[in-house]
């Protein structure tokens, strides 16, 4: 394959043609382009043959109808009730200026359901949602599979940081330390998602593709405990109790996320956040099987925000190993490593250094490869 100055050939996603570099040309998108694109795919005038199918249209068109309203500046749900934030919600009838705003929430989380297919012989998935990050995420894995020779660096990892792109352009803000003038720090409500990830499998048929699924960690709001009292622990509540009920491979209790049994919460200098809080969470779920030698087939990449910390390094795509992008892959934490193992996954197949993982070969150390990752930059943390 050749290599560019800023990194690999690409390949052709979405039903475009091989020169119109797509991949580098929707990273660099405004919001008025990527929704326009986004209402033409769930429409058949773009998007690859997937967007095309009558089935596939009505659910691309569900899931962009409700990012539109949970998008800033002016999505109806996003809007209303004040606090503008990226969910739905209604106020609570027992919220007041004087409840324990430690355990009571201003809102209730209201949820859509999400269908989808992890590929053309597996049964549909119901899945609820309730954030623009992971309904676009639900959209862009609608237009699956990638092509067979997709990889991490020619597909994969461009993927990822054009849905990171368009994340950032849809919801939230920058955080205050990055560097973007006033017109490009977004108005959004809360940082954008600080970690986004991708998983994907081989479907291992005559002609196989790979299908793949994206999502981000818990963003869209401001969280702050005197204006919404617990309204950071109800999201993340709904999460866990969604991993909880649709995971495949059973995996977690009950009792998990109120007595802290994530491995992040069981450790000294651990993240202390829960089963449910990592971008993983619904690419997990709508892609590990309940066959877990199946899960030996799994692979992922995760990227951090960080790579958008400055504008002017995000200009162009650069995929080159020594780029920005590259340099903000990190391993599982804690966590995930563990969901990986529990599933009968493999922790190399989520690794930041080769391209295209290395087969499994029986069961490993997650837990040890976990901490290495950790020494690497593994992180999940929403700040």
């Amino acid at each position: 394959m050749a290599q560019a100055a800023n990194g690999p050939d690409l390949l052709p996603a979405f039903g475009s043609a091989k020169g119109e570099q797509w991949f580098r040309t929707a990273f660099k998108w405004k919001l008025n382009e990527i929704i326009k694109w986004l209402d033409d795919a769930s429409n058949g005038r773009t998007g690859g043959p997937r967007s095309k199918d009558p089935d596939v249209q009505k659910l691309l068109k569900d899931a962009l109808s409700k990012i539109k309203a949970l998008a800033s500046p002016n999505g109806t749900n996003y809007t209303n009730p004040e606090p503008k934030s990226h969910f739905p919600r209604s106020v609570n009838g027992d919220w007041s200026d004087s409840v324990d705003k430690k355990t009571v929430s201003r809102f209730k989380l209201h949820e859509w359901p999400g269908i989808y297919r992890r590929g053309p012989k597996d049964a549909e998935l119901r899945v609820p949602y309730w954030n623009p990050y992971d309904l676009l995420g639900l959209f862009l894995s609608l237009l699956g599979p990638a092509p067979v020779e997709a990889t991490k660096s020619n597909y994969f990892l461009p993927l990822t940081a054009v849905y990171a792109r368009w994340c950032a352009r849809i919801a939230g803000k920058a955080p205050p330390a990055y560097k973007y003038p006033d017109g490009e720090k977004g108005t959004g409500a809360g940082n954008w998602p600080f970690m986004f990830q991708c998983t994907w499998h081989d479907d291992r048929s005559k002609k196989p593709l790979k299908w793949f699924f994206l999502g981000a960690s818990i963003s869209g709001d401001e969280f702050k405990e005197d204006n919404v009292g617990a309204w950071k622990r109800t999201v993340q509540l709904h999460r866990f109790n969604m991993m909880y009920a649709c995971f495949q491979v059973k995996m977690l209790r009950t009792g998990d996320f109120e007595n802290q049994r994530a491995p992040e919460q069981r450790i000294a200098g651990g993240s202390q956040v829960p089963f449910g809080n990592c971008a993983e969470t619904y690419p997990f779920v709508e892609k590990m099987f309940r066959d877990k030698v199946k899960n030996t087939e799994l692979y992922g990449l995760a990227l951090k925000r960080d790579f958008m910390r400055d504008i002017n390094r995000v200009q162009e795509y650069d995929g080159s190993p020594q780029g920005v992008i590259w340099g903000n892959l990190v391993g599982p934490c804690r966590n995930c490593a563990t969901l990986i193992k529990w599933s009968g996954g493999v922790k190399e197949n989520f690794g930041i250094e080769v391209d295209e993982p290395r087969a499994a070969q029986g069961q490993t150390d997650t837990i040890g490869g976990a901490d290495k990752a950790k020494e690497k930059g593994a992180a999940v943390l929403v700040k």
